[in-house]
């Protein structure tokens, strides 16, 4: 019979109460003190349950205060069509911060491996940070090659919607592949940029975007925060 150790005994409790609907998110959860009394172990071990929800998203603390649980999640719809994400965003009357934070020249296997998937010459990885409730809740991440975008080194660093740079080169109309969506865990980079935990899943969107003919001009890859929103597709 396997042994139920304390720390598991714990984090079942704790989750149970987070996950009721009988406590009101403003309500503060028991205190390491409280919670070392009733399961008879140590503040430590009890710390150490607390830390690891943290890490999770479920729960939050306020120095001097206490620990309070995560419970409601705005909704937002996700786009999967030609629609821009600013566009999306302003449709549902979600505060949308955009920053650019960065180009990156790709090289070496990282490079090839954008050719395997179909675009050509030097590809450039062109990063934004989405901050929807002044919350850091996604990176979008687009692969342009300089073959399509002959300066794309030096304007990516002004962008901040692709779909706004598209138009700006005359491009309107435009075609998209399936989508595909998976989980993957956060890197340390995704960690400083998010603000999030090591252990809170980020949703993976990956997808193509073609011209009217038919031409690759974007591979797209876009992490979400999966602890502090709903996402609904489109």
């Amino acid at each position: 019979m396997t042994t139920i150790t304390k720390e598991r005994q714990i984090r079942t409790y704790l989750i149970g109460l987070i996950s009721s609907p009988d406590l009101d998110r403003t309500e503060k959860l028991p205190s390491e003190n409280q919670i070392a009394e009733k399961f008879a172990t140590s503040r430590h071990t009890v710390r150490k349950v607390y830390e690891s929800l943290e890490e999770l998203g479920m729960v939050y603390s306020q120095q001097g205060i206490g620990r309070f649980p995560i419970k409601e999640r705005p909704e937002i719809n996700l786009a999967l069509t030609g629609t821009s994400f600013s566009q999306k965003m302003e449709e549902q009357n979600i505060p949308l911060q955009t920053l650019n934070i960065g180009v990156r020249k790709l090289k070496d296997r990282e490079l090839e491996k954008f050719w395997d998937l179909g675009l050509q010459g030097q590809v450039y990885e062109i990063s934004r940070l989405r901050i929807l409730h002044n919350i850091p809740a996604a990176i979008h991440r687009s692969y342009l090659s300089s073959e399509n975008f002959p300066n794309i080194e030096e304007e990516g660093q002004d962008i901040l919607s692709i779909h706004a740079y598209y138009r700006s080169k005359g491009l309107k109309d435009f075609k998209h592949s399936s989508s595909t969506l998976s989980i993957s865990w956060p890197s340390l980079r995704d960690i400083e940029v998010l603000s999030c935990g090591s252990l809170v899943p980020l949703l993976v969107l990956e997808g193509k975007l073609y011209d009217q003919e038919g031409r690759l001009i974007e591979i797209i890859k876009t992490k979400y925060r999966s602890d502090l929103f709903k996402y609904s597709l489109e």
